[in-house]
């Protein structure tokens, strides 16, 4: 904030030729008066001058702020209409928080709609960047064959947040399917299981057999993939290495090159929020990611991030075939 300091001088004295001690004093007394008059004068000017910048000041500190808002909010909502680009998002001022009614999204007449809704919920969790302003965020499927919402609450990061599935109304089969999928996706983060989860902390703690009362968090390799990657990619748990192959038919390759470098980023930022949270919930020590060019055998990137001897991470495959494709790789991944 820029502050306007104004410097006033006292008035000068005057000199003057007294006839008598009288005439003298009362010259002294109109001095003074007048010198307190500007003094006053020159206090409320500076006072008012002040005041005026302030509220200036502060009027552009607010509406850099708006804009700041504006600008993110925007950003979040480009995210999540590139994912699915018929949803409709609203904000809750008293949150905030911030709704995504998918319904429009999807094709409910084959009950598959299910999975392909609880894949992109959890990849537009893991890369919507919506923390950044909301405290959390809803997912709401308001179809024939399906009414339901997905919250996502308390969220911290990538690694630690709760969700809740509430299925208001439907066909059983499609309720089944959601119920199963959901819960198999999120089950570290369900409210109930989050609760059991804790108690089953506590009861290690002390020595004691919780039984029923407590559970075992599982591994979460797979969620930690859908947050990061578009769930239509070939992928799988082989050993301790995660594998990602990607079979774009593209002609534009330095575009498939920044398309990985983007996936290669939100893979790397969510892997980080696990290992410095909550490192027991993955299983795997690397993810090795394979780009083929269409159908074909030929591949255009081989790459790997790996945990080494010492407990870093870094990159210990790096084969790109194609300039044009690795440019466009190199153009999001070292930024």
């Amino acid at each position: 904030m820029k502050k306007l300091i104004l410097f006033t001088h006292p008035p000068k004295k005057s000199q003057y030729n007294v006839l008598s001690h009288k005439l003298q004093g009362n010259l002294r007394k109109t001095a003074c008066i007048t010198s307190l008059a500007v003094c006053l004068v020159l206090t409320a000017c500076s006072t008012t001058s002040a005041n005026s910048e302030l509220e200036k000041s502060t009027e552009y500190s607010a509406n850099t702020s708006a804009e700041t808002d504006i600008a993110l909010h925007s950003d979040i909502e480009g995210r999540i209409l590139s994912v699915c680009p018929s949803a409709l998002i609203t904000v809750s001022e008293e949150d905030p928080s911030l709704s995504v009614d998918l319904t429009d999204c999807y094709d409910s007449s084959n009950v598959s709609y299910v999975e392909k809704m609880v894949h992109d919920c959890a990849y537009l969790i893991g890369t919507s960047k919506f923390d950044e302003k909301y405290s959390g965020i809803s997912f709401s499927y308001m179809g024939e064959n399906l009414s339901c919402i997905i919250a996502i609450t308390d969220y911290k990061n990538i690694s630690d947040y709760a969700s809740n599935l509430i299925c208001l109304d439907g066909k059983s089969t499609h309720i089944t399917a959601m119920q199963i999928l959901y819960e198999a996706l999120f089950y570290n983060h369900t409210i109930e299981n989050r609760q059991l989860i804790a108690q089953g902390e506590i009861a290690k703690k002390y020595g004691v057999n919780g039984g029923d009362a407590t559970a075992e968090p599982e591994k979460e390799d797979d969620l930690w993939f859908y947050h990061s990657f578009n769930d239509a990619l070939p992928h799988k748990l082989s050993g301790s290495s995660y594998v990602i192959n990607y079979r774009y038919d593209m002609d534009d390759k330095y575009g498939y090159g920044q398309s990985v470098g983007q996936d290669i980023n939100n893979a790397a930022n969510n892997l980080v929020k696990y290992i410095n949270n909550n490192p027991e919930l993955l299983s795997f020590d690397n993810f090795l990611i394979i780009c083929f060019d269409g159908d074909s055998d030929s591949r255009l990137l081989e790459y790997q991030l790996a945990e080494t001897d010492n407990g870093s991470w870094s990159v210990t495959l790096y084969n790109a075939f194609n300039d044009d494709f690795k440019k466009g790789l190199e153009s999001i991944v070292n930024n």
